[in-house]
């Protein structure tokens, strides 16, 4: 039975869990977190924080229907700064968790259909030992699932941050008491990126830039609510890329002194890597999304890329036969578009953002016809090449950030 958030006090574990519209997939998600907790931890004290994003699709009503071993409770998401989104969701909810004084919080994502009751397990039991802050998910996707992490996220966070934290927004994570207190008071719930879909890379980044102890928790495969890149990830994209970005800016004073990148603990169960669903995406849509925005900001463009890289993002032929970009000129325009985003006035942040995505979407539809025939661990050595590439260029993005921070501060003498 749902309780009241005044009738539950003193948890040792938080799980919460977010939804929008997850009417088909809530209950399982629900009902596995809900025996995980009775089965790995029948000693402690658990309840599940379930924060809904004005669902209209019935998710209400299966979350209030279905009986679980573990109280339950219902909040809604507070607008943070006038907006409500993910992440004003799961700040509300993190609120709560910390009024209950909780040892630690897991959250996982309501759209899972592979979730099985040792996730909880995993994503738990290394902050409720008090071993790790921070538990990342590692998880086999298909291999064009993740395409705003595969092409920028984790490039960024291995990187700059020198942790190869492969799914950074992989969106179910577990955190101890220190670690959710410090996002909770962090600066940067000010952003609207951080209120909506950028709430992943703001947790994950968070903890990388305040040195918490960090750990994967091996979880299988990972099947949920696919997103073709071309149609559905377009506001997710200026949200998350945006939030990262800003978090880099953040905790920019130790970045530039990082070198080379090592692997997280990975905290393992019984759980078997099996193969991930397939599906399709539309490479001939993503690259008139890529011509389209080649051609609207060519001015910006021109503005942010030296002379020859422009040219050859503009020689791009536009014949799918034809059709090139590769991980090299990828990683050099990455390096200046992350650069400008930091150098140019408030107000043109979102252009620039927006460039990118445009780019993004070029490198996405070659990687699809690069990879068509290969197999998910094919392409995966692929997009880790691509990662090793833009570690090994870092001294090109520290150099592009010293001289536009010399030419920025020469300006205002």
């Amino acid at each position: 039975m749902a309780k009241g958030k005044n009738d539950i006090e003193d948890v040792d574990i938080a799980v919460i869990i977010s939804s929008r519209n997850n009417a088909h997939t809530i209950g399982y998600v629900m009902y596995q977190v809900a025996t995980g907790l009775d089965r790995y931890f029948p000693d402690r004290k658990s309840v599940i924080i379930n924060v809904d994003g004005n669902s209209n699709d019935g998710t209400q009503k299966v979350v209030k229907a279905i009986k679980l071993p573990v109280p339950t409770l219902t909040v809604k998401d507070h607008p943070c700064l006038g907006v409500c989104g993910k992440g004003a969701g799961i700040k509300t909810a993190l609120e709560v968790a910390d009024r209950m004084d909780a040892d630690c919080v897991a959250l996982i994502d309501s759209d899972l259909r592979s979730i099985n009751e040792e996730w909880v397990k995993l994503l738990i039991e290394p902050t409720l030992s008090g071993n790790y802050d921070f538990v990342a998910p590692y998880y086999l996707r298909y291999k064009y699932d993740g395409t705003i992490t595969n092409f920028i996220s984790y490039p960024i966070v291995r990187s700059l941050f020198g942790k190869r934290v492969r799914q950074p927004i992989g969106g179910e994570f577990g955190m101890g008491r220190e670690c959710y207190k410090k996002i909770l008071a962090h600066k940067l719930w000010d952003k609207l990126e951080t209120a909506q879909f950028g709430i992943d890379s703001f947790l994950t980044f968070t903890a990388l830039g305040e040195k918490m102890k960090m750990c994967e928790a091996v979880l299988g495969v990972k099947v949920h609510d696919v997103k073709d890149p071309s149609l559905h990830l377009a506001p997710m994209f200026r949200q998350v890329i945006g939030s990262i970005l800003n978090l880099v800016e953040v905790y920019g004073k130790d970045w530039m002194d990082l070198s080379g990148s090592e692997p997280l603990p990975r905290i393992r169960g019984n759980i078997r890597f099996g193969h991930p669903e397939p599906f399709d995406v539309d490479t001939r849509n993503m690259m008139n999304i890529f011509l389209g925005g080649r051609a609207q900001y060519a001015s910006l463009l021109k503005d942010i890329l030296p002379q020859e890289l422009y040219r050859q993002v503009a020689s791009i032929p536009d014949l799918f036969e034809e059709f090139i970009f590769d991980a090299e000129l990828w990683v050099e325009i990455l390096s200046h578009v992350i650069i400008a985003y930091y150098f140019v006035p408030e107000e043109k942040r979102e252009d620039v953002l927006n460039v990118l995505r445009h780019l993004w979407m070029g490198r996405v539809a070659y990687y699809t016809i690069e990879t068509r025939d290969m197999s998910n661990r094919e392409a995966e050595h692929l997009t880790e090449e691509q990662a090793l590439i833009f570690e090994e260029r870092k001294p090109l993005l520290i150099e592009l950030y010293s001289k536009m921070k010399s030419g920025a501060s020469q300006a205002r003498l």
